[in-house]
């Protein structure tokens, strides 16, 4: 998946699009207020805005820090600029018409802006030299693997997971689930891949692809890089240096990426707008779109009828914190 938003410290994050009417029943099954389902729905199902994303790791880093401080250790803290990334989730079926005019798949389109927001630190990355002491502070229990890097045992010990815990709160929740809950959410996708009539929607839209001219293969709507990289290549011609604000509180980057042969690159993303164009047209034709988009939102409220009073503190604590800043 080329486009998922990752959430903070969890790396989960499935998309979908809900209905006021799921919403209800949601909310009538579980015993959730309606605020309380549908902000549960938005963070664990809905792809985020990258000005929140970079909301949410600032106000994470800012509690981390506050945390070690209080311990007696001193982290770093880099606020991330809002990313320039396109992103929709290939997961969740194609992109719609705008996105797709403008950026394809978001493969070839925006590699320049992908190199050079690739190409700056980690904001949350923790050095690999602090004593023990600092770690256990930031982890609570850890672990060094063969290559000397830092492994938490815990994604909820320590400081790194208090400052989850104030900065997405519905994600602490996620994260507390029983080890069989998480499997089935991270499991969500393949089976919308598996589901029979997901799996003969794609057979007929692989049929019109092919009669407009683009064999895609076994390519499907979440796998479309490998075979659009298969068909076009772009060439590098040399390296570009470029000035990059990365992190409000700091001073811009300078750094050195890729630069591409023109002609290449434009061929390259003629050829990508061209094959979204026919992509969407097929899937408006037979379906496939509106058929992955049903069985992903059954397999949501089977998971979150089952799951949801589990999450309510941490949605709870959302619609807190959202209300004070109001």
């Amino acid at each position: 998946m080329k486009r998922a938003v990752v959430s903070i410290a969890a790396g989960l994050l499935v998309v979908a699009v809900v209905s006021v009417i799921a919403y209800r029943l949601a909310d009538r099954d579980s015993g959730l207020t309606a605020a309380e389902a549908a902000v549960i729905r938005e963070n664990l199902f809905t792809i985020k805005d990258p000005a929140e994303n970079a909301s949410r790791l600032a106000r994470y880093q800012d509690a981390r820090a506050q945390c070690m401080a209080e311990a007696g250790f001193t982290v770093p803290v880099r606020h991330p600029v809002v990313s320039r990334l396109p992103r929709y989730d290939d997961r969740q079926g194609l992109p719609d018409r705008a996105f797709a005019q403008q950026w394809g798949f978001a493969v070839f389109t925006d590699k320049e802006i992908e190199d050079e927001e690739f190409s700056v630190a980690d904001p949350t990355a923790v050095s690999t030299t602090e004593s023990d002491a600092y770690y256990t502070a930031m982890f609570g229990s850890w672990r060094k693997d063969p290559e000397g890097g830092v492994v938490p045992k815990n994604a909820l010990g320590g400081c790194a997971g208090k400052a989850l815990q104030a900065s997405n709160p519905i994600m602490y929740a996620m994260n507390e689930l029983p080890p069989k809950a998480q499997q089935s959410y991270r499991a969500m996708n393949q089976q919308i891949v598996s589901d029979p009539k997901v799996v003969a929607a794609v057979g007929t839209w692989r049929k019109c692809m092919a009669s407009n001219g683009y064999d895609v293969g076994d390519a499907t709507y979440d796998s479309m890089a490998p075979w659009l990289e298969s068909r076009k290549k772009v060439t590098e011609s040399g390296t570009r240096t470029v000035r990059i604000q990365a992190f409000e509180n700091e001073k811009p980057q300078t750094v050195t990426v890729p630069k591409y042969d023109a002609k290449s690159l434009a061929e390259a993303t003629s050829f990508e707008r061209a094959v979204a164009k026919v992509a969407l047209d097929c899937s408006d034709a037979e379906g496939l779109d509106a058929t992955i988009h049903k069985a992903w939102q059954i397999r949501q409220d089977l998971w979150l009828k089952k799951y949801s009073s589990e999450l309510a503190d941490g949605a709870k604590l959302e619609l807190a914190a959202a209300a004070s800043t109001r």
